[in-house]
């Protein structure tokens, strides 16, 4: 379920209008893209499953993402590592349905850690047209 609550911040002569998207809900990533090579997940440790998201809007233009849960491509403080395509627009069904697809991803060449293998196991699919809007 997706919930929204906004925040309107005065600084100065400035005005922001901060708003939080916030999604509840398990998201269990699904495959991995390395080196150009897409990998189907096939068992991953439920440490890995997320619980939801929070997407921060300023003046209705997405910013940055926090994820609750650990992802190769979140920061110490809960940030995805969100593409410069990703930021400074507007945040629509259609972005949130792309972020889903993207979270779902695991981008190792741009990660900040690996799951353990013993937590992790994938296999290489042997052909897929997948259009993740990463930004590469």
């Amino acid at each position: 379920m997706l919930y929204d609550s906004a925040i309107r911040i005065v600084s100065g002569n400035t005005k922001l209008y901060e708003k939080h998207y916030i999604y509840i809900g398990q998201i269990i990533p699904e495959r991995i893209i390395s080196k150009k090579n897409v990998y189907k997940i096939t068992f991953l440790d439920k440490i890995y499953f997320l619980d939801g998201l929070d997407v921060v809007t300023e003046n209705d233009k997405v910013r940055r993402i926090y994820l609750f849960g650990f992802h190769p491509n979140r920061d110490e403080n809960g940030i995805y590592c969100l593409p410069d395509n990703k930021k400074n627009v507007e945040f629509t069904r259609d972005y949130f349905n792309i972020l889903l697809s993207n979270i779902k991803t695991y981008y190792f060449d741009s990660c900040y850690f690996k799951p353990p293998k013993k937590l992790i196991n994938y296999v290489k699919m042997k052909s897929m047209y997948i259009q993740l809007n990463q930004g590469d």
